[in-house]
């Protein structure tokens, strides 16, 4: 009877390090489907009628250095934010092609939507 008990702590001691050393990083797909539905209700306040969504495009950690890069300054040149105050934290990306912005209106685009 004491060996079973003996057995039997000893096989949930074994389980509780394995499961409590399982270092596995799992994604936070609640926290991304939280950020996209900020930015649709973000796009949709701006009077933008979206046309697709196609979801997360790129998620980085920002560095001073990105900015000295054209993709990086030109995405956040037109930010109403200051990209120091994001410095070393992760960002995500969204892709969006909305109607009803004002770049619909440029005569090179001819569909009429704007990638966003």
């Amino acid at each position: 009877m004491k060996r079973k008990i003996y057995v039997i702590c000893l096989t949930l001691i074994f389980l509780l390090i394995i499961t409590g050393c399982n270092n596995t990083k799992k994604p936070n797909t609640q926290q991304s489907s939280n950020n996209s539905e900020v930015a649709l209700r973000f796009l949709k306040d701006k009077g933008y009628d979206i046309v697709s969504y196609n979801g997360k495009v790129t998620e980085y950690v920002l560095k001073k250095e990105y900015l000295l890069k054209l993709s990086y300054l030109q995405y956040w040149g037109v930010q109403n934010i200051e990209a120091s105050d994001y410095f070393n934290k992760t960002i995500e990306t969204y892709k969006f092609i909305v109607k009803n912005h004002p770049l619909d209106n440029d005569k090179t685009n001819k569909d009429k939507q704007t990638v966003v």
